[in-house]
C-alpha cells in the first residue's frame, strides 16, 4: 500500500514558500506594468486624435451603454450627452413544438437513443437525420450556425421572415393529439370529421406540422386513386425490362399492383410508399386485367384509407386558374383537356381562366384579375373568352408560374376584391422567383423601338424555350403575339417580375398585408416538380443544371424553395416527377423533336386530387 502522508510531507518540504511569494510579487508588478502601458497608449491615441486637425468635428465615437448615452471624444469635457441613434431590435424567435415524432420522416423521439431536434426558425421538431443544414439567423438573434430545416434554409434573395398573427391554443394540440391516437388506432373516418370541424372552428389549425403531414399524405392518396383511372399514366409507370441477346431477348413483365407502379414512379421522396394505403384494386380502375401482377405481402396488416369524405351539405365552389408566361402563346393550353372533363365530373363545378397577358408584369397583369374578379370577364375551361361570368362566394384559386406571383400582386393591392378565395395551390408557382429569370434578366434590353418589337419578343421567347416555332404560332393565333396593342410597358417587365431580388421586394413592400389575417387565414397548398437533366428537353438540360447548384429538386424552372411561400399555412403537399411544362401542359407536337415534351403527368389526376382534398376539410362549400 502506498502510504499517502509520507508522500505529501516529502512534497511540502520541498516547496519553498519564500519562493512562491516572491513569484506572485513578481507576476503582480508585470501586470501592473502592462496596464500601465496600455493606459499610455490610449492616452496618446486619445491626444493625436484632438490634435489632428483634419478630423471632421461631427465624428463622434460612440458605445452603448445601459443608459443609451453615448460619449464625444471631440469635446473638451469628454461630456455624456444624450443621443438618438438607431437600435437593432430582434425578430420573436418561434416557439419550439414539442412534438412526439418528427415533422418530416415521422420516427418517434426516444431520450438519448433518437433526441428531439428544433428548427431555430420555424419552431418544428425533427430527429438527427431530417435537420442538418446551420444557418446563422441574425434576425432572431442567431448570430452563430443553428440548425434549420430544408425548408427554412435561407438562399439569397429569398423571401423575409413573417410574423404570423395567430398561435395555437393548448387546447387545440391536446385535439391534434387526439387526432394522431385515431390514426394510429386506424380509424381514419372519425379523423377526417374531427379535423373537418376543427378548421371549420379555425383555419389555423392547418399551421401545425402534423395536420400538415395528414393533409399532404390525403392529396398524395387521392392522386393515387385518381391517376389509376387513366391508361396512359398506368402505361408510362409500367416498366418492362429486356434480358438476353438482342434475337433471344425476352420481357419481363411489371408484377407490381397498380397503385404501387403510380406511386413509385410519380412521387419522389415521400409518398412513394403510401400505395398500400390506397383503396385501389390490383389492376387499377381500367378495364384491362394484367394476368402478370403478383399480389403483395405484407409483414402487418395495413388498413387502407377511405375514399374522399365529401360533406352532404356539399356544394361545389368555382375554381379560378392563373396562367403563367406566355399565356396563349404555347402550342397548347395550361390543363387544355383537363378543366372540361372536370366540369362534367364535379357537378356544379365552374373553371374559369383568367386572362392574364402573356409577356407583362404582375402590377401591369392586376387588370386582367381585376376584369374576372369584378367585371366577370375571362375565358371558361376551354379557353373561349366569356364575358358574363359570375364568381360564386367561394372559390379555389391555382396559381402556375407566373401566374402565382399574379395572384399575389393582385391580392396584396385588391384585398378586398379577393375574400371569397378560401385556398390556394401553388402549382409550381414562382412565389420567390426563378434564378432562370435573374440569368435572362440580365441580357434583356430594358427599352423597346416598336419598329423591332416583333424581333425583341423573339429574342424573349427563344430564351426561354428555344424551339417554339414563332411563324407556325401566327398561324393558329393570328399573330405572333396576341394584345400586343395593350403593350404600356417593356415586355422585360416580365422577365424581371420573375427575378427572386424583384419578389423579395414585393414581399417586403407588402410585408403588411402578409402579416395580415386576410392572407394568413387562406391555406397555401404547394406541389413542386423534381426532376434530372436526363428528364427535361435537350434545350432545357443546361437550366437544370444550373439549377441543380442550389438545389436538387428542381423542375428545370424553379427550385422548391422558389415555390413556397415562408408562412406557417403553406402546405407542400409532394415531389412529383414532371417537369415544369409536363406539370400543366397536353403533349407538345412531334416537330420540337424531343421525347420528353409528350408530358406524361396525369394532370387530370393531379387537378382532381386538388378539388377532392378542398372538398374533404370544407374549404370547398
Amino acid at each position: 500500500m502506498v502510504n499517502i502522508d509520507k508522500i505529501t510531507n516529502k512534497v511540502a518540504k520541498k516547496i519553498n514558500r519564500e519562493n512562491i511569494s516572491k513569484l506572485g510579487d513578481k507576476l503582480n508588478n508585470k501586470f501592473n506594468d502592462n496596464i500601465e502601458k496600455i493606459s499610455n497608449k490610449l492616452n496618446n491615441k486619445i491626444n493625436n486624435l484632438n490634435n489632428n486637425e483634419d478630423v471632421d468635428n461631427n465624428n463622434t465615437m460612440c458605445f452603448n451603454v445601459d443608459s443609451n448615452e453615448t460619449l464625444n471624444v471631440n469635446d473638451d469635457n469628454y461630456e455624456v450627452q444624450q443621443e438618438i441613434k438607431p437600435t437593432f431590435s430582434l425578430a420573436e424567435a418561434p416557439k419550439w413544438k414539442m412534438e412526439n415524432t418528427c415533422c418530416k420522416c415521422g420516427k418517434k423521439f426516444i431520450k438519448i437513443l433518437q433526441p428531439r431536434h428544433h428548427c431555430r426558425s420555424c419552431g418544428n421538431s425533427f430527429c438527427s437525420d431530417c435537420i442538418t443544414l446551420k444557418q446563422a439567423l441574425p434576425q432572431f438573434g442567431y448570430f452563430d450556425q443553428v440548425l434549420v430545416c430544408d425548408s427554412c434554409f435561407i438562399i439569397p434573395n429569398t423571401m423575409p421572415v413573417l410574423k404570423m398573427p395567430y398561435s395555437l391554443s393548448s387546447e387545440q394540440y391536446r385535439a391534434i393529439n387526439d387526432l394522431q391516437k385515431l390514426e394510429k388506432r386506424g380509424d381514419y373516418i372519425n379523423l377526417i370529421l374531427r379535423l373537418r370541424e376543427m378548421i371549420k372552428q379555425d383555419i389555423h389549425i392547418l399551421s401545425h406540422s402534423w395536420v400538415k403531414k395528414w393533409v399532404a399524405r390525403r392529396w398524395r392518396n387521392f392522386f393515387i386513386m385518381e391517376a389509376c383511372r387513366e391508361p396512359n399514366a398506368i402505361k408510362v409507370a409500367s416498366r418492362k425490362e429486356k434480358t438476353g441477346f438482342a434475337k433471344l431477348s425476352s420481357v419481363i413483365e411489371d408484377e407490381r399492383p397498380v397503385a404501387q407502379r403510380i406511386a413509385e414512379y410519380f412521387f419522389k421522396g415521400e409518398g412513394r410508399n403510401e400505395w398500400m394505403y390506397a383503396d385501389v384494386p390490383l389492376n387499377g380502375f381500367v378495364d384491362e386485367n394484367d394476368p402478370n401482377i403478383v399480389p403483395p405481402r405484407f409483414k402487418k396488416n395495413i388498413k387502407k384509407l377511405p375514399i374522399p369524405q365529401i360533406p352532404p351539405n356539399y356544394q361545389s365552389s368555382d375554381l379560378v386558374f392563373c396562367p403563367g408566361l406566355f399565356n396563349g402563346l404555347l402550342p397548347v393550353r395550361a390543363f387544355e383537356e383537363v378543366f372540361p372533363i372536370m366540369e362534367t365530373e364535379f357537378q356544379g363545378i365552374n373553371v374559369y381562366r383568367v386572362d392574364s397577358h402573356p409577356l407583362r408584369g404582375c402590377e401591369d397583369n392586376m387588370k386582367d384579375f381585376d376584369r374576372l374578379f369584378m367585371k366577370g370577364e375571362g375565358r371558361d375551361a376551354v379557353g373561349e373568352m366569356k364575358t358574363d361570368l359570375h364568381l360564386k362566394d367561394n372559390v379555389i384559386a391555382i396559381g402556375y408560374s407566373k401566374g402565382m406571383p399574379d395572384l399575389m400582386t393582385y391580392m396584396a393591392n385588391n384585398p378586398q376584391n379577393t375574400k371569397n378565395i378560401k385556398a390556394i395551390f401553388s402549382y409550381a408557382g414562382a412565389v420567390g422567383g426563378s434564378y432562370l429569370a435573374d440569368n435572362i434578366n440580365n441580357v434583356i434590353d430594358s427599352v423597346v423601338d416598336e419598329d423591332k418589337a416583333d424581333k425583341y419578343f423573339d429574342k424573349i421567347i427563344s430564351s426561354m424555350c428555344p424551339v417554339i416555332d414563332l411563324d407556325k404560332l401566327s398561324e393558329r393565333f393570328g399573330s405572333n403575339y396576341c394584345r400586343l396593342d395593350e403593350m404600356e410597358s417593356s415586355p422585360s417587365g416580365a422577365i424581371n417580375s420573375l427575378t427572386t431580388e424583384y419578389r423579395a421586394k414585393f414581399v417586403r413592400d407588402n410585408k403588411a398585408y402578409f402579416e395580415s389575417e386576410a392572407w394568413n387565414d387562406i391555406p397555401i397548398f404547394t406541389i413542386t416538380g423534381s426532376v434530372t437533366e436526363k428528364d427535361v428537353p435537350y434545350f432545357q438540360e443546361s437550366s437544370t443544371r444550373a439549377l441543380e447548384k442550389y438545389d436538387k429538386n428542381n423542375d428545370m424552372q424553379l427550385i422548391t424553395e422558389q415555390a413556397q411561400f415562408p408562412c406557417d399555412m403553406n402546405i407542400h403537399l409532394a415531389y412529383v416527377n414532371a417537369h415544369h411544362w409536363d406539370l400543366a401542359f397536353q403533349p407538345f407536337p412531334k416537330k420540337f423533336l424531343s421525347s420528353k415534351l409528350k408530358h406524361p403527368f396525369p394532370k387530370l389526376a393531379s387537378a382532381n386530387a386538388m378539388w377532392l382534398l378542398c372538398a374533404e376539410l370544407g374549404l370547398a362549400k
